[in-house]
């Protein structure tokens, strides 16, 4: 697998902080030439950096295990963020399979009980849409292509809306699998090349980047695991979230499920 600004373009945009040119439909083209586009362009430069934080290529299997278990992880993250022992905020990019790159910056500042996000996400050169959301300055931005609205059947703001949250949702489950499922991760080096025992990744451009694998998963979503009746707790060794684990707690003792490669790493209560 390789990785270079040619065919995730958006990487490049990151690393100069400067957008360059962007591929746009003949639809859209008002919008870049508008205020809206020009206050939107302004916040994505002031946090690029955090984008950067983290940059990460999601593989095909932890994608589709975080979908699956998209329901239950968020309650499992709404419980979390109501105890507020758990420091729950990050920043990244996430490469999904399907051509999807996204940018979140999520923030809950607990003391003013106010949140502060942007999310921007592209399809190779083409910005597909845009959120900005910050509870203290009472200020919303938020903005879709014409394309991809046609495509997902977005007609009004609240649908769009609901796509947006659909979307961060789904990278607060990819953040929470990262940090509480002990995911494979691979890094690599800027310029680098990294060969294990059964693939090669090529990593051309001048960033970090991390291949979040999960192959040991495939099992455990074959066997529709996540669909038992029960709840996602965690073990908590670390309130920031480096250091714990999670375990999943049944309901139904009755049944038995067959083991997968994952259970190891999970503690179940009449398994």
């Amino acid at each position: 697998m390789k990785i270079d600004y040619r065919n995730y373009p958006v990487l490049e945009k990151l690393r100069n902080n400067e957008f360059g040119k962007i591929d746009l439909s003949p639809a859209d083209v008002p919008f870049f030439k508008s205020a809206q586009w020009k206050h939107i362009y302004h916040i994505w430069k002031k946090n690029t950096r955090y984008f950067l934080d983290e940059v990460n290529y999601v593989s095909e299997p932890l994608a589709e295990a975080a979908e699956k278990a998209t329901n239950r992880f968020l309650d499992l993250y709404k419980a979390m963020l109501f105890s507020k022992e758990y420091d729950l905020n990050f920043s990244g990019t996430f490469i999904e399979p399907d051509g999807f790159t996204y940018l979140l910056r999520y923030v809950y500042i607990e003391k003013t009980d106010c949140s502060y996000q942007v999310l921007y996400w592209f399809v190779k050169n083409r910005l597909v849409g845009c959120f900005y959301l910050s509870d203290y300055l009472e200020e919303t931005e938020m903005w879709i292509c014409e394309d991809y609205k046609k495509n997902h059947k977005i007609d009004n703001r609240q649908k769009e809306l609901h796509e947006v949250t659909k979307i961060i949702g789904k990278l607060l489950v990819l953040k929470l699998f990262m940090n509480c499922a002990k995911v494979e991760v691979k890094k690599l080096p800027p310029k680098s090349k990294t060969i294990d025992l059964e693939h090669i990744y090529v990593n051309e451009t001048w960033l970090k980047i991390k291949i979040l694998d999960s192959l040991w998963l495939t099992t455990l979503v074959k066997s529709d695991y996540f669909n038992e009746r029960g709840h996602f707790d965690v073990t908590v060794y670390d309130k920031k979230l480096n250091d714990n684990h999670l375990k999943w707690i049944r309901e139904d003792k009755s049944e038995y499920i067959a083991p997968a490669r994952i259970l190891k790493y999970f503690k179940i209560n009449g398994g």
